[in-house]
């Protein structure tokens, strides 16, 4: 009784706990980070992703989500909503990288935006992204002892999720995408 409130509850914290926490610290950071680079450099990622026969308005909306599932991991402590969401992403990302891998395509990947140091798509990229989901997958897991592996929805989450997709269709629907024009070679 000495101890703080605070400090009594970290005594109920188990290993396996503490391991959901560490996934889902390491997924914030490395989605956070994402979000962060694209929004940073929109129009390298956007003329990245138009390369890959994807929208221009698209990394927006990449942008949009990657940033509200990395709060959400932070944030969520009774559901894994969030933890499903980066499930999900890193699913299709893993898929987008085999589709350009069996095609031969090794541009580098948009992952974390577009730059002149950002490395051509290849095996390393693929690991990556299927470690991460393994990691999404252990950051599903509940975080409290006994507590069951629920997937219900609070009202405030629900509207949280609805006001965060329909904000990233509307700021990015810009119409039907437009590619860009190539430079004419001079003779």
């Amino acid at each position: 009784r000495v101890l703080p409130r605070r400090v009594r509850s970290l005594r109920r914290v188990t290993p396996a706990i503490a391991v959901v926490v560490v996934a889902r610290g390491v997924l914030a950071g490395t989605f956070g980070a994402a979000a962060w680079s694209k929004f940073r450099n929109q129009n390298a990622t956007s003329e990245a992703l138009a390369g890959f026969g994807l929208s221009r308005s698209f990394g927006l909306s990449l942008v949009l989500v990657e940033a509200f599932t990395a709060f959400g991991l932070l944030m969520e402590r009774r559901t894994a909503w969030s933890a499903y969401v980066a499930c999900a992403l890193l699913v299709m990302f893993v898929a987008f990288v085999v589709r350009q891998l069996i095609r031969g395509d090794h541009r580098p990947c948009p992952c974390f935006g577009a730059g002149a140091t950002t490395p051509p798509t290849g095996v390393t990229t693929l690991v990556r992204n299927v470690a991460l989901l393994a990691v999404a997958a252990v950051a599903t897991g509940p975080l409290a002892s006994g507590q069951p592996r629920s997937g219900t929805l609070t009202l405030r989450q629900t509207a949280v999720w609805i006001v965060a997709v329909v904000t990233a269709l509307v700021v990015t629907h810009r119409g039907p995408a437009v590619p860009s024009p190539r430079p004419q070679r001079s003779e």
